[in-house]
């Protein structure tokens, strides 16, 4: 995406319970593990957890479901040398360190990081858990998650964002780059666009109601 894009087109279809949208532009922490030097697994109990907070700039993180007890966070390549993953209340947070990135192109097809292999990481998920609410943000790099949700708040200032399942309600915020959305069941949605690509599929159910808004 270049710096003087300028101009958006919507396109909005309802066929038998399938909606299609395509979007383009011209209280103190508790169980907290903040993850040092070595190349390790981290996990914390998720009794009482009602939601998931996630937050990554300039790397990956895949987001998923496993036959477990605990939210494990797992390095695929590298280490996990500054991440966290903590309790907040009744939320479980993780989130990424914080790196600055290019807007110009570096990486990614243009959306902000370089593809560090030591910063791709996956954050596994109870089955007991499937249905808890989402809040996920993404500055750069590439956010995955797949499962089943509850309400979910995505914000994408830069990269790539992908939501595959199922979801109560979706709010999307795309400031730059793209996501790919593919969820059943969703009751309501709302997408905001100023700049990027957003491609979404709700299936099994018509949206009572779909909220768009794009500018540039």
């Amino acid at each position: 995406m270049s710096a003087g894009a300028k101009g958006a087109t919507v396109a909005l279809a309802v066929v038998g319970g399938l909606v299609l949208i395509g979007t383009g532009a011209s209280a103190a922490f508790a169980g907290v593990s903040q993850i040092g030097e070595k190349p390790a697994d981290a996990e914390v109990s998720v009794v009482g957890v009602q939601g998931v907070d996630a937050e990554v700039s300039g790397a990956q993180l895949n987001i998923g479901f496993y036959d477990g007890d605990t939210a494990m966070l797992r390095a695929d390549d590298g280490t996990l040398q500054g991440w966290k993953l903590r309790r907040d209340g009744n939320d479980l947070e993780v989130s990424s360190p914080h790196r600055g990135f290019d807007w110009w192109g570096l990486g990614w097809g243009g959306f902000g990081w370089n593809g560090d292999d030591d910063q791709q990481v996956t954050l596994l998920l109870p089955q007991s858990l499937a249905g808890l609410d989402a809040d996920l943000e993404l500055n750069a790099g590439i956010l995955t998650a797949d499962g089943d949700f509850g309400q979910i708040d995505a914000d994408v200032s830069a990269g790539a964002l992908t939501l595959n399942g199922s979801g109560k309600s979706l709010d999307l915020t795309l400031t730059a780059g793209r996501a790919d959305v593919e969820l059943a069941r969703v009751e309501k949605a709302s997408y905001e666009v100023t700049a990027g690509r957003v491609t979404s599929t709700l299936t099994e159910k018509v949206p009572r109601a779909v909220k768009i808004e794009v500018s540039a």
